[in-house]
């Protein structure tokens, strides 16, 4: 993959969007963009926002902890210490490209979003629901917040994949 702007395909419905980017910062960007103008045409504007806040964390969650193998030690210390956009910025000039891929289908009572980052992870997805957002902690924040908005999430280590799921009530 080139870096440059993601690669977006869409189904013949439009119901479904598969976009496919390069791990890094500025392409998570790009791809939460495109995400917000796809669901502004099939679900309702308050879910949006949520939506690709979470969706976005699963997708940086990938980039950091997968493709640029930064363990939630690290991140935490980092993040205490102030020096983490440096970390970031570390490993991100020395690690190969890799892709990451993002897909969403809309139904008429759910969104599903998978995540794949072509690099093994095997980040907690199991982050309890009651996780206290108010601890002086840095670390799992993301997590939570996920867990708060989507419905169902799921790890396959083997698949390299996420799954989230948003039912919709209709």
């Amino acid at each position: 993959m080139t870096v440059g702007a993601p690669e977006v395909t869409r189904s013949n419905d439009g119901r479904t969007i598969h976009i496919v980017a390069v791990s890094n910062r500025q392409s998570i960007r790009e791809v939460r963009d495109t995400l917000r103008d796809f669901l502004s045409s099939w679900v309702e504007k308050e879910l949006i926002t949520p939506f690709v806040v979470a969706t976005e964390e699963l997708l940086l969650n990938e980039h950091e902890h997968g493709h640029l193998k930064i363990s939630s030690a690290e991140k935490e210390a980092a993040l205490s210490e102030g020096t983490y956009e440096r970390l970031l910025t570390e490993r991100e000039s020395s690690a190969p490209a890799k892709e990451l891929s993002c897909i969403v289908v809309v139904t008429h009572s759910e969104i599903r979003v998978t995540v794949t980052g072509g690099v093994p992870f095997t980040a907690n997805y199991s982050v309890p629901r009651e996780h206290d957002l108010a601890e002086p902690r840095f670390s799992g924040r993301g997590l939570a917040l996920v867990r708060a908005f989507f419905d169902r999430v799921e790890f396959d280590p083997v698949a390299k994949e996420v799954r989230a799921v948003k039912r919709l009530w209709c």
